[in-house]
């Protein structure tokens, strides 16, 4: 399988079930995730992941994810990601520092907290992200004021 979507699907915390509540995720050829819209299923599922090598692009709005969820998207876990949707999920308020060592080259993270618990919200954009990043989504974030002109200024 190369695409799994269950977007609005119910899904919630632990996704494979309370039986495998400690079990390790991994696909070796999958390359899309959509688990977007499931507000109950949060982000503490992305712990469970061993490594998904083949994964391009996972779309998590709207699934409540946090800030410490974040940080279990890691090069060691998805290293072929490239492809990042976090929109309108409102504990997102800053990109872990490291998400600057995967080169997305697509990054929506609208509608969320971003920029109001962190002045370097969008600090980890200054990394290895930099050079692969061509497009940035961080509508209705108000709280970012300033630090959007700096990374559109500082290519």
């Amino acid at each position: 399988m190369q695409k799994l979507a269950a977007a609005r699907c119910n899904l919630s915390h632990p996704l494979l079930g309370p039986a495998a509540a400690n079990a390790t995720i991994s696909a070796k050829s999958l390359r899309l995730v959509d688990f977007s819209f499931n507000a109950g299923l949060g982000g503490r599922w992305l712990q469970q992941v061993g490594t998904l090598p083949a994964l391009v692009d996972l779309r998590l709005v709207g699934t409540g994810l946090e800030d410490t969820d974040l940080a279990a998207i890691t090069p060691a876990r998805f290293p072929a990601l490239r492809e990042l949707h976090v929109s309108s999920n409102a504990g997102v308020t800053r990109l872990p520092a490291g998400m600057a060592s995967i080169p997305l080259t697509f990054l929506a993270a609208s509608a969320c907290g971003l920029g109001v618990a962190s002045a370097g919200a969008l600090k980890p954009l200054s990394g290895v992200m930099r050079s692969s990043l061509l497009e940035l989504v961080v509508s209705d974030n108000p709280a970012l004021g300033e630090a959007v002109a700096e990374v559109a200024g500082a290519r």
